[in-house]
């Protein structure tokens, strides 16, 4: 378990934002890194699976992120041989704030390589 600080803690599918993750400008509001770093990887960890790694991360931010626990949600858009796409939402007071776009596209790197026929 690590003891360094971080943005979040996380139980029961909520996350509470801890002091490094409040706005300097306004600290009754979260500052938008680590929010879309949760939802990266929470994409991460859900999706990219099989060989297939970000390509495209896309944050709309509708309204300053309230300093309250956030929940995250998911939705697979399109599950492809090579690319897939992941919706996914940040919310807080059982509103929307946040709505991300995830393009995950199959790494050659990480490809299976099929053997050559001969």
């Amino acid at each position: 378990m690590s003891t360094s600080p971080g943005y979040f803690t996380h139980a029961d599918g909520v996350y509470t934002p801890m002091r490094y993750a409040l706005s300097l400008w306004a600290p009754s509001t979260l500052s938008g890194p680590p929010v879309c770093g949760l939802m990266a990887r929470e994409v991460e960890a859900g999706y990219c699976t099989d060989g297939f790694a970000p390509a495209r991360f896309t944050v709309d931010l509708h309204r300053p992120v309230p300093a309250t626990p956030l929940t995250i949600t998911s939705e697979l858009v399109r599950d492809g041989n090579r690319v897939r796409s992941v919706t996914t939402t940040a919310l807080a007071n059982e509103r929307r704030q946040i709505r991300g776009d995830v393009i995950d596209k199959l790494s050659e790197s990480f490809a299976v390589k099929q053997p050559q026929a001969q």
